[in-house]
């Protein structure tokens, strides 16, 4: 004679939530495309932690692109970077592939009244480092 045999089956379900963070251009580059016909035909890019102080050894890097036969125009809100006799040595705001410049770095606490940066075609690159000093 046999026994019965009673088979237990455990199922087991495990679920992984991956949270992905948005690129801030910080975290990693971010790519922006602007199209002057609708509403990405503005856009704002912050240094990290505005409107409080900038964080020490950041590289934020944006790629900006729009619509071909389009240019980018950029302006300045507030402008308060810390100076350094060539841009190049502390921390800036670089700009490449801009008209009447080709690139450009940007530092210190003003900017001229107006002052405002076009694209060479409709592709732009702005990269924010920061050192490890104030």
């Amino acid at each position: 004679s046999s026994s019965p045999t009673t088979t237990t089956t455990t199922t087991t379900t495990t679920t992984t939530t991956t949270t992905t963070t948005a690129c801030n251009g910080c975290n990693c580059a971010q790519e922006i495309s602007m199209n002057p016909n609708d509403d990405t035909y503005l856009q704002t890019i912050k240094s990290p932690n505005y409107p409080k102080k900038y964080l020490h050894n950041q590289k934020c890097t944006w790629f900006v692109k729009t619509i071909r036969g389009s240019k980018i125009k950029v302006v300045f809100d507030k402008f308060n970077i810390e100076w350094s006799q060539t841009c190049k040595e502390k921390d800036y705001l670089y700009f490449g592939k801009i008209a009447k410049y080709s690139k450009l770095y940007l530092c210190g606490a003003s900017m001229p009244s107006n002052f405002s940066l076009i694209s060479k075609k409709n592709e732009l690159t702005i990269i924010f480092k920061s050192n490890g000093s104030v």
